[in-house]
């Protein structure tokens, strides 16, 4: 389990069927090897990857979801 806010947030995320994946810190690049094809809403999974990477920021699968980026 990770105490760290943005791993806790991920976690919350995939806990409400949400799929994740890190992304670099202050940015968008993913720090998985397929990026949002990586995406889970695995619980081991999330908190191992915010466990290596406490400040990753959190990248959301958009399947299915309307999104506006500035």
């Amino acid at each position: 389990m990770t105490h760290q806010p943005l791993g806790a947030a991920a976690l919350e995320y995939a806990h409400l069927g949400v799929p994740v994946f890190p992304c670099q810190r202050h940015g968008k690049k993913p720090l998985t090897q397929h990026g949002v094809l990586d995406a889970t809403t695995d619980h081991d999974t999330v908190a191992s990857w915010w466990f290596d990477n406490p400040a990753a920021n959190i990248g959301i699968s958009c399947i299915d979801l309307v999104v506006i980026d500035q």
